[in-house]
């Protein structure tokens, strides 16, 4: 497996569409952004609560891939779903 990353350049978040975005995102994510690059902080680093109020990563666990390809099936606590048509 080959394993880059955002401090690397390989991945990024796209524009944000500043019409549309609540104050405060863009440094929100750049705070989210120096964590990742600066430590050892990994988003899928629990508690992570899906929006039904389960646990699915408990405190100080960290989200361990169960397939080779990556995947992940939960909405959590926090996440707006938007569907387009």
């Amino acid at each position: 497996d080959w394993g880059e990353g955002l401090a690397e350049g390989v991945c990024d978040v796209s524009p944000l569409n500043e019409a549309i975005v609540a104050p405060g995102t863009a440094d929100k994510i750049e705070e989210a952004r120096k964590k990742i690059v600066e430590t050892d902080w990994d988003v899928f680093t629990g508690p992570l609560v899906d929006v039904n109020g389960k646990t699915v990563v408990a405190e100080g666990e960290t989200f361990i891939e169960p397939a080779s390809a990556p995947s992940w099936e939960y909405i959590l606590e926090g996440i707006i779903v938007s569907e387009q048509d």
